[in-house]
């Protein structure tokens, strides 16, 4: 008896699309619009090139749906090549401590097969990003009451993606209640993927660790459909994830399905992990107060999880990646001050290694905070302190940065991501004829037909 595999493959059979509320797919679709624009920017990243690399493509007949591009691929390489293009930029959304929409990559790359409507795959996403949220407050320490706790700094995000992403897969692909079993049951016994992902100078390998789940969602999907049995106790069972991170078989601890985990979801206004965008603002603003010329201490006080994150290891100081630098508190800080701006081209070799950036950098502290822990994860804050030669301490506060819930995107602030993001592959006209095609589509439209603007 597994408690949590019943509990998932019952809500992700049994969800009626009338019990979802219409806040929830207008969220959803704005999720999927973002996702897409943040797959026309790493179109041409390394992950990318090395999905499409594999001997076998272009392989005739392969159905996978290649998001940007026009020559599909199998669905699982699709699934790989999707989440990878998505994520390559570490624009896309984030979720607690995790970024859900690389799950979008696996739903989207079986549209040929699946031919779902927008308002399946919208479905599609809830179930996945429902699933998602709840793996994540457990695996990642986000909700300790209850069940287990384990060190949220182990078992990397990719395991709540490949379950979550099989969920909606099994979802999107009308799997019986008994597929859908021992589909969320394969990618939950071999999905186990290590944080060490995020450790120290990080390689390519951040960028598609979740692109590796997506493709294990596809084919653990498939291999259920195909009649493959799996085990019965993933979570809870002998041997089975509990056990591995406690020593002891027992309860998961999941929420109860019945409010809605997407609503938590967050979209990124600059591109740097979730947690470091109020770090960009804070400079932003601390910028119109002194010049970074001046300033001989910098101060950041903030959460436990964004200094562990990004504001401890020696790498942070000196990235010399860029996975490593828009993962770094100090460097995008110091990139924001120098140049009023944080862009892709912010990481460029001849800006990570600026000697003015370099200097500034090691002005920089990051420290915890008690009242602004105390406050995380539900508020975002950052309190930035700058001491100049002339004596002088300048302070700003930031909470609640754009695209978190309580400021969350405007349709123009979407569109005018997308256009930018897109423009990189389209023309300017043409990738906002592509934003309005899946922005003002309606919900019974064959997902498919909605493609073809988002190719090239």
């Amino acid at each position: 008896m597994d408690a949590t595999l019943d509990a998932v493959v019952d809500f992700t059979c049994t969800l009626e699309p009338r019990r979802v509320p219409e806040p929830v797919l207008r969220l959803a679709h704005d999720i999927l619009l973002d996702s897409v624009g943040c797959a026309f920017g790493g179109r041409d990243s390394v992950g990318a090139k090395v999905g499409l690399a594999f001997p076998a493509l272009p392989a005739p007949g392969s159905p996978g749906l290649v998001l940007t591009r026009s020559e599909p691929a199998p669905l699982d390489v699709a699934a790989f090549v999707n989440t990878a293009m998505i994520r390559a930029l570490d624009y896309n959304d984030t979720l607690g401590v995790s970024h859900p929409s690389d799950m979008i990559g696996a739903l989207l790359a079986v549209t040929h097969v699946a031919r779902p409507t927008l308002d399946d795959v919208l479905g599609a996403i809830v179930v996945a990003y429902e699933v998602f949220a709840r793996i994540t407050d457990r695996m990642l320490g986000m909700t300790p009451q209850g069940g287990f706790v384990v060190d949220p700094y182990t078992i990397d995000q990719g395991y709540a993606a490949a379950v979550g992403a099989t969920a909606g897969l099994a979802r999107l692909m009308g799997l019986s209640e008994e597929q859908t079993r021992h589909a969320i049951s394969f990618a939950a016994t071999n999905g186990t993927p290590l944080r060490a992902t995020r450790s120290g100078q990080l390689s390519n390998y951040k960028g598609v660790a979740t692109a590796v789940s997506s493709r294990h969602a596809v084919f653990s999907t498939h291999m259920a459909a195909a009649g493959m049995t799996a085990p019965e106790g993933p979570f809870e069972g002998r041997h089975g994830i509990v056990e591995l991170l406690t020593g002891t078989a027992g309860p998961f601890g999941l929420e109860p399905f019945g409010t809605w985990g997407i609503e938590r979801t967050q979209l990124k206004y600059f591109p740097c992990t979730a947690n470091t965008q109020v770090g960009v603002w804070a400079a932003l603003e601390l910028r119109g107060l002194v010049d970074a010329a001046d300033i001989t201490a910098l101060e950041l006080h903030t959460c436990a999880f964004l200094r562990h994150e990004s504001g401890v290891e020696p790498a942070k100081w000196r990235p010399t990646t860029r996975e490593t630098a828009d993962h770094s508190l100090p460097y995008v800080v110091a990139h924001a001050l120098r140049h009023g701006s944080l862009t892709n081209d912010a990481y460029a070799p001849a800006h990570l290694a600026d000697p003015a950036t370099l200097a500034l950098m090691d002005t920089i502290t990051v420290t915890i905070d008690p009242d602004i822990e105390a406050a995380w994860p539900g508020t975002l804050q950052i309190r930035a302190v700058a001491h100049t030669a002339d004596g002088g301490t300048h302070t700003v506060h930031v909470a609640d940065p754009k695209g978190t819930g309580r400021n969350f995107f405007t349709e123009e602030d979407l569109r005018t991501k997308f256009v930018a993001l897109a423009s990189g592959v389209l023309s300017p006209e043409d990738a906002d004829a592509a934003y309005h095609e899946l922005a003002d589509a309606e919900p019974t439209d064959p997902f498919a037909d909605l493609i073809g603007p988002l190719t090239a």
